[in-house]
């Protein structure tokens, strides 16, 4: 999986916020993995309509996901595994996922 290695930040969740936080954190030249558990964009894919997102008075839940996620694609974007196994607390903090190990530098 491509994802494995030692990251600056692990976001754990890939709904707009996460999504969000990803396109700062890489625009900052952060190496940067997402895990979420669905489809990128997380429960807002449910939504029919959005109605309080800048920059548009209405846009479709699944579509305002796929402009995040190219977004997100556009600065490198990987999309982490789906699922945490365990996790320890340290100083490089260790995330075991199915399929995968990711380490995180810092404080969890």
């Amino acid at each position: 999986m491509a994802c494995v290695g030692i990251y600056d930040l692990i976001i754990v969740g890939g709904g707009p916020g996460g999504m969000t936080a990803g396109i700062y954190a890489m625009r900052a030249a952060l190496k940067t993995v997402l895990v979420e558990m669905g489809a990128p964009g997380g429960q807002v894919n449910l939504s029919d309509a959005v109605e309080n997102w800048p920059g548009n008075e209405h846009i479709g839940g699944a579509e305002l996901s796929l402009k995040m996620s190219q977004h997100a694609q556009s600065y490198g974007w990987k999309s982490g595994p789906t699922k945490w196994s365990r996790w320890s607390r340290a100083w490089i903090s260790t995330r075991s996922v199915s399929r995968a190990e990711l380490a995180c530098r810092g404080m969890p």
